[in-house]
C-alpha cells in the first residue's frame, strides 16, 4: 500500500513538472515584418524632378535629399496631414493665380512656410500660410488689428503673397532669386549677386543666410513629395468635405460669425475654423468687403451665395 502511495505521488509530481513545463513554453510568435519605405536611386529623383519642369534652377543637393527623407520616412504622418490640407489651402493660389501668372509650383511655398497650418506664427512675428511679417502684410492691404489679422485669411493672404512675388520676380527677372528673396529680403539677395558677380543662385548661396540656402532645397523637396508622394505609399489625410468644399463670400457689413452660423445653419465651430483670421468672430465693418469662407456642405448657402462670388476676385 506505502509502495503504491509513494509510486502514485511520484507519479502525480511528474505530471505536475511536465505540464508546469509546457505551460512555461511562451505561443509561437511570427515576427511581424518591418514596412520597408521604397527608396529611389538620385538618378531617378533627377529625372523625375527634371520632369517637372520647375521654374527654378534644379540641384539634387544631400540637403534636398535629406529633406525629401523627412517627409516620405521620418515624417509620414505629418506629410500625410500636409497633403491632405492641400485640397483645403491650394485651391485658393489657383484662384488668384490667374490674374498674376506665378509659376504654379510656388503653392509649395506654403508649405515649407508652415506646414499649411493657417494660424501659426513664427518668433520674429510672421503669421499665417505665407508667414507674411506685419510691414509686409500691410503693404499689400492687409488688416491687422484688435479683431482681424488677414495674415490668417487663405485668400487674402494667397492675393497678397503672388502680389509680394511677382513683385519679386519683376525686380529679379529670376524665380530662384525671387523666392531667395521671399525668404531674406531683396536686399540680402543682392548683396549676395555683387559680392559673387553672378545671379546664378548655387554660386551666390554662399553669401546668402544658411536659412535662406536651405529654404530653397526644401522648396525643391516639397515639389517633389507633392507631385510624386504615391511611389513612397503615403496616403494623404484628407479633411472632412465640410472643409474641402467650401466657398467665399464678400461681407460689407458689421457681422458676427455667430449670427451667421444661425442665419446659414451651420456648425459655429466649422465656421470659426474656416475663418481663422477673424479673431473675436466679428466681421467688422469694411466698405472693400471681408471674405468669409462658408462650407458648400452642411448649410443653405449654396443658393444664396452664387451672385457673390464674382465679386470677390479683384476686389482686393
Amino acid at each position: 500500500m506505502f509502495k503504491n502511495k509513494t509510486l502514485f505521488c511520484l507519479l502525480l509530481i511528474s505530471l505536475i513538472v511536465l505540464a508546469n513545463s509546457f505551460a512555461a513554453e511562451p505561443p509561437i510568435k511570427f515576427k511581424k515584418k518591418a514596412y520597408k519605405v521604397p527608396s529611389y536611386a538620385g538618378n531617378v529623383v533627377l529625372e523625375r524632378l527634371t520632369d517637372l519642369n520647375l521654374e527654378v534652377n534644379i540641384k539634387l543637393t544631400g540637403k534636398v535629399k535629406s529633406t525629401i527623407k523627412e517627409y516620405t520616412v521620418l515624417g509620414r504622418k505629418s506629410a500625410e496631414d500636409i497633403l491632405g490640407k492641400t485640397t483645403r489651402y491650394f485651391p485658393a493660389f489657383d484662384y488668384y493665380n490667374d490674374d498674376y501668372g506665378v509659376p504654379n509650383e510656388l503653392k509649395c511655398l506654403m508649405i515649407i512656410e508652415s506646414s499649411l497650418d493657417p494660424m501659426v506664427v513664427s518668433s520674429s512675428g510672421a503669421r499665417g500660410l505665407w508667414q507674411l511679417m506685419p510691414s509686409t502684410a500691410r503693404s499689400y492691404g492687409l488688416q491687422i488689428n484688435d479683431y482681424v489679422d488677414e495674415r490668417c485669411d487663405p485668400y487674402k493672404s494667397t492675393e497678397a503673397a503672388l502680389k509680394h512675388l511677382s513683385h519679386l520676380y519683376e525686380e529679379f527677372e529670376n524665380w530662384t532669386l525671387a523666392i531667395a528673396a521671399y525668404n531674406c529680403g531683396s536686399k540680402r539677395v543682392k548683396q549676395a549677386i555683387k559680392k559673387s558677380k553672378s545671379k546664378n543662385f548655387w554660386k551666390l548661396k554662399k553669401h546668402l543666410p544658411k536659412q535662406t540656402q536651405d529654404y530653397i532645397n526644401k522648396f525643391i523637396a516639397a515639389n517633389y513629395v507633392v507631385n510624386y508622394y504615391m511611389f513612397y505609399d503615403l496616403r494623404p489625410k484628407y479633411p472632412d468635405y465640410t472643409y474641402q468644399l467650401t466657398e467665399p463670400i464678400v461681407v460689407f457689413k458689421f457681422d458676427k460669425l455667430r449670427k451667421i452660423a444661425l442665419r446659414e445653419e451651420i456648425d459655429l465651430e466649422v465656421l470659426f475654423e474656416l475663418n481663422p483670421s477673424y479673431v473675436k468672430g466679428i466681421v467688422p465693418l469694411n466698405d472693400e468687403g471681408n471674405i468669409v469662407i462658408l462650407p458648400k456642405v452642411g448649410g443653405k448657402i449654396k443658393k444664396q451665395t452664387a451672385s457673390l462670388q464674382p465679386g470677390l476676385k479683384g476686389k482686393f
